[in-house]
């Protein structure tokens, strides 16, 4: 059978055949008794796993003696209309326990746990942890159509989508993406030589998909032809309008550091920063995959890419041996795994202690398959089950059963954004019987890159030291005086200063600063409009202050009108090169560099598609000599495919999208449509309409809230809505979230059964099509309330088409189809028929649960007819 524990779906066969024959026992199962009277669903009979023939003498009478007549070691769980039940009564009878109840329960699922007193038992009593609750349901004698056998424990789950780049616009791009679709159609064509038939196929497609491209860039932009040809000019007039023209992306990866002994803290000098740089295969230069820092400008020089680690203080990254490789825990069962959307996992081991290394909230985890589930071969493993999760509770349990000594586990939590989007297998039983321990395991020792190389500039006001710049890597960055400069440069007087970095193109990222406390899922934000210039420091010294006492520059976006005269802001544009040009103010917006300053510039460089590397590409590290701990490390990775990386808006797009940027976004409301619309812009709401209503003295505007995978706004959500749209009300309005006017039906199948099957699982399989959840494999059921929202008519076609679908099913006719409590359900079901669809009112939502403890919320009726008997 298979069994739920602390998040994971496995067979518990082999647990429960060595609990057999140990001292430890624990729950079998549990009879409900249904005799008509006062005993009725009120007395829960408890039976205990049998003793094996290994098993100690008496060992199921020594359990049955203690929990006689304690009450206090049972309680009960669950329940959606009757909760809180109570245990009255505990007599053993023969080889079993009667419990006595306060009151029946309703159709869901129940838990009885034996709790000891309210705590956790000790360790002389002979309970095992994992057999220490069971579920069973009040109504398990009331009639049932469905075979009692559950399902398959690993139900097959739906193929992915094929991943289609829709940013491809080149020759290049197009050629990538038929390449990297060729493995996924035909996975024997392994050919890449220019010559080959195929790849002249491929290739004559890609060209044609440029010239189609070209082709559709040339036209639009014939439409808004304007005469701004300069990459600033076409910025400035667009922000005019409150369009943000955007500067690209750097592509974004995470760092797998492997390390062969010991550990290492990685941190930032007080006040700076610290950057550690990897790049992939060197192009025609031999070297190791731990790069010597003697030999760093020959790597980098010569590299298809360059990342970067970038630790600013007070950033601390740690790593450990121990956390290279983590086995996940499958509690004794050879087939275990975590299933779609599971948020916790277990690791087996304790790394949840007081040391620096071990692993606490905040800490990236990935999630990794090793070898195929069903074949046990490395080379068949899914390159693409691998899932970054950041920790939000890290936490220590302990596995009683097989002990002296006791399993210590390491249960770890992530939130719900980071939910596992497949299945993670964690051992499995090949069909030939082989049993494959560790086929996925976690991953510590994380880190994020960004792409790009970091450079150090130094340039005087007036002229710029070209040759003085040079790109850094350790901690000196720049010459000293007085080789550096000679003092001698422009008087600014009271006009606007700037000057263009001569290295390009400037790199912009989303900072990471704003991430440490989100869900991993915040890491893939390839937004570029999120971005920020990748200008890290910006220094300027006179001869009196270097190199002490520096005025350190703030980057503001955009615009310096938001500055008095005495903040030291600088704007950053670039040209047409990709190069940053840096605008400071004029002592009226924004602070004017001092006379004869001399500027030290940090930034980092590279940006674009050409960053979006593929997983595992990433092996090579520069080893600082100031950084001792790293000569530790054994290898580097990047398990995830470089993410993120687009380039630089162009000025054909600006020109083309910004005059109508400004009716697109939404900065006030004033209109019912308004409202809905600016509720609409939160990140839980799924649509919302709006209502005005005159309630005696002032107006009040009535927000109706269809809230994405629930049917109810919770108290939680419906502040926070307020909060938000009170940001874009007018003066005098006052607001109301509500819930959505839901309408109830009442559906009615007949259906054929097809030969060969069974109608009572062909009838549990449309029951799981029609529902409200979602499916095992992932799909949302037909009503479940993600699939309707307001207004929204349900066509009888859609019906028709999701039942047929189940196979098994030969035909299928709707006999009932109405308005739940329908004072003429006949007649409204013809009509609904004739129509082919039903129509929902403006502010209504369809909704049917099939719920038998609520059914005013819609119902269900199947007529199973034909298959086997």
């Amino acid at each position: 059978m298979d069994a739920n524990y602390g998040g994971m779906v496995f067979d518990d066969t082999e647990r429960r055949q060595q609990l057999q024959n140990s001292r430890y026992n624990g729950i079998d199962y549990i009879e409900v008794d249904t005799t008509p009277g006062e005993t009725h669903q009120r007395v829960l009979r408890v039976y205990f796993i049998a003793p094996g023939p290994g098993a100690p003498a008496g060992k199921v009478d020594t359990l049955l003696d203690d929990l006689h007549d304690n009450i206090d070691a049972f309680e009960i769980l669950g329940g959606d209309r009757v909760r809180n039940i109570r245990v009255v009564s505990v007599t053993r009878v023969e080889d079993h326990l009667e419990l006595g109840v306060d009151r029946p329960g309703d159709f869901s699922e129940y838990r009885l746990r034996i709790t000891y007193g309210g705590g956790t038992p000790p360790d002389d009593f002979p309970l095992d942890l994992f057999y220490r609750e069971a579920a069973f349901n009040f109504k398990a004698g009331c009639p049932a159509r469905f075979d009692c056998r559950r399902p398959s424990i690993a139900p097959p789950e739906s193929e992915a989508d094929i991943f289609v780049d829709y940013m491809a616009k080149d020759y290049d791009s197009f050629r990538q993406a038929l390449v990297d679709l060729l493995p996924r159609l035909i996975p024997d064509w392994s050919e890449r030589r220019a010559a080959d038939q195929g790849m002249m196929l491929l290739e004559l497609l890609a060209y044609v998909g440029d010239q189609l491209s070209y082709y559709q860039d040339a036209v639009a932009n014939e439409a808004f032809i304007e005469t701004a040809r300069q990459r600033v000019s076409v910025r400035r007039h667009a922000r005019l309008i409150d369009y943000d023209m955007h500067e690209g992306l750097s592509a974004r990866t995470v760092i797998h550091i492997r390390m062969a002994m010991g550990g290492m803290v990685l941190d930032a000098p007080s006040g700076g920063d610290r950057i550690v740089r990897l790049t992939t295969q060197s192009q025609g230069l031999k070297l190791p995959h731990l790069i010597p820092s003697s030999r760093e400008d020959d790597a980098l020089n010569s590299a298809g890419a360059v990342f970067e680690i970038k630790i600013k203080d007070p950033d601390v990254l740690r790593f450990h041996e121990k956390l290279n490789t983590l086995t996940l825990y499958n509690w004794r069962n050879q087939v275990a795994y975590l299933p779609t959307g599971a948020t916790q996992a277990d690791i087996s081991g304790d790394f949840a202690g007081a040391s620096e290394w071990q692993l606490r909230p905040g800490d990236l985890l990935l999630l990794e398959e090793l070898v195929d589930p069903y074949t046990g071969e490395s080379l068949t493993a899914d390159p693409n089950r691998r899932h970054l999760v950041r920790l939000t509770d890290v936490e220590t349990i302990e596995d009683t059963f097989g002990g002296p000594p006791q399993a210590t586990v390491t249960r770890v939590h992530w939130a719900e954004e980071d939910a596992l989007p497949f299945r993670i297998w964690i051992s499995n039983v090949t069909d030939d019987g082989i049993f494959l321990e560790k086929v996925s395991v976690g991953r510590g020792n994380l880190a994020i890159a960004d792409e790009g190389r970091t450079y150090g500039e130094s340039m005087s006001v007036g002229k710029a030291r070209d040759d003085e710049k040079r790109p850094h890597g350790k901690d000196e960055y720049y010459p000293q005086p007085p080789d550096m400069v000679d003092w001698k440069g422009s008087k600014l007087g009271e006009r606007a200063f700037r000057f263009t970095l001569n290295e390009g193109p400037l790199a912009h990222s989303i900072p990471l600063d704003a991430m440490i406390h989100k869900p991993a899922k915040a890491l893939f934000d390839d937004d570029p409009r999120h971005a920020q210039p990748a200008v890290h420091t910006i220094q300027s010294y006179t001869e009196s202050t270097y190199p002490d006492r520096p005025r350190n520059w703030r980057i503001v976006p955009e615009t310096l009108l938001n500055s008095d005269r005495f903040a030291e802001d600088v704007v950053v544009e670039t040209d047409n090169l990709g190069r940053a040009q840096l605008r400071f103010g004029t002592n009226e917006y924004g602070a004017i560099p001092d006379d004869d300053s001399v500027f030290k510039v940090r930034y980092r460089v590279g940006s674009g598609a050409q960053g979006n590397i593929g997983a595992d590409k990433l092996n090579y590290i520069v080893l600082y000599d100031d950084i001792g701990a790293m000569q530790n490390i054994s290898s580097v990775r990047n398990p995830l495919p470089a993410w993120g990386g687009s380039p630089p808006e162009s000025m054909a797009q600006v020109k083309r999208l910004a005059p109508a940027a400004m009716r697109r976004s939404l900065k006030r409301a004033v209109t019912e449509d308004d409202y809905a619309r600016v509720t609409e812009l939160h990140d839980r709401v799924a649509r919302a309409v709006a209502q005005f209503r005159w309630t005696g003295s002032w107006h009040t505007v009535f927000i109706r809230v269809d809230p994405k995978g629930t049917t109810g706004v919770t108290p939680e959500l419906r502040a926070d809505l307020i909060r938000h749209v009170s940001a874009y009300t007018m003066t005098g309005y006052d607001l109301e979230i509500i819930d959505p006017i839901y309408v109830p039906l009442e559906l009615s199948l007949e259906i054929c059964v097809a030969p060969g099957y069974f109608p009572s699982e062909v009838e549990q399989a449309v029951l799981d099509v029609l529902g409200n959840r979602r499916l095992p494999d992932g799909r949302l059921g037909f009503f479940h309330p993600d699939r309707f929202t307001f207004g929204q008519t349900l066509y009888i076609s859609r019906i028709y088409a999701a039942v047929e679908a189940v196979t098994g099913v030969t035909s299928v006719a709707i006999t009932g189809l109405h308005r739940q409590y329908a004072a003429a359900a006949d007649a409204e079901t013809e009509a609904n028929l004739a129509r082919g669809y039903i129509e929902i009112g403006e502010f209504a939502v369809v909704r049917l649960d099939n719920d038998p403890d609520f059914p005013e919320n819609g119902i269900l009726h199947l007529s199973m007819l034909g298959g086997n008997a």
